[in-house]
């Protein structure tokens, strides 16, 4: 534990440094990204071996961005600090280091699994021009992470198996009530779904986070319990807060 700063209360304690602390973040993260896309970085000391290209570390660090784990402390954004000042110096082990805690592998995956499904619900690309235009979107709106989703449709180009189950209006009746849970991330997509579905309700966790089920907020566990075994859905509005340790 490390001692508190002078003036904290007491059994305070101070979040750990961050690695790229005082530094211009965004300019070392495109820097590294764009290098990293001309010459991947290797991971030191793997055998055989592996190295991260600029998109391997944008799908690598996607989750720690997304879920930067407990306030104040948010131990997985300074886990990213440090791992992209590792690559920046020419060795990727700390992002293979995370993406190996969850495959047993140095180099993120292809999601071949994913594309069963996503493939058949016909996401792919009508044509270059058409990848071309989401390309440039993505750097428009998100330039540092930009690229990122593209894989889902680019893997759906040329795939084996046709288009089974193609994008279509919901049934205007016969659905029954939804209900949506979101954070700060992706609140609004559920939403969407709730304001298509008569009589849904959506929950929003007053957090960071994605797979918001497995995180252990015990009110969004228990809205999803109740719906799942009843059926019973939260009022308009119902939000879930930050748990206060």
């Amino acid at each position: 534990m490390r001692s508190p700063s002078p003036g904290s209360p007491p059994g305070a304690r101070r979040p750990p440094p961050c690695a790229l602390h005082g530094q211009d973040v965004g300019e070392i993260w495109r820097a590294l990204v764009a290098r990293a896309d001309r010459v991947p970085v290797p991971v030191e000391g793997e055998s055989p071996q592996a190295a991260y290209s600029g998109f391997d570390i944008k799908e690598a660090a996607a989750p720690s961005i997304i879920s930067p784990g407990p306030e104040p402390e948010f131990p997985r954004w300074t886990e990213l600090a440090e791992a992209i000042k590792r690559a920046a110096g020419g060795d990727a082990s700390g992002f293979a280091d995370y993406v190996r805690q969850s495959t047993k592998s140095p180099k993120v995956p292809s999601f071949t699994g994913m594309n069963m499904t996503h493939c058949l619900d016909g996401p792919g690309f009508r044509d270059y021009e058409e990848y071309r235009d989401k390309r440039r979107e993505g750097e428009r709106l998100l330039p540092n992470l930009a690229g990122i989703e593209l894989w889902h449709p680019l893997a759906c180009v040329g795939w084996p198996a046709p288009v089974t189950n193609p994008p279509a209006p919901l049934p205007a009746k016969g659905l029954p009530p939804y209900l949506g849970v979101g954070s700060w991330t992706d609140f609004e997509g559920s939403a969407d779904i709730v304001r298509r579905v008569p009589g849904s309700a959506a929950v929003q966790y007053q957090g960071l986070g994605h797979g918001l089920y497995n995180a252990g907020n015990s009110c969004i566990i228990s809205h999803v319990n109740r719906y799942l075994i009843s059926l019973r859905l939260p009022a308009p509005g119902t939000v879930c807060r930050k748990a206060v340790t």
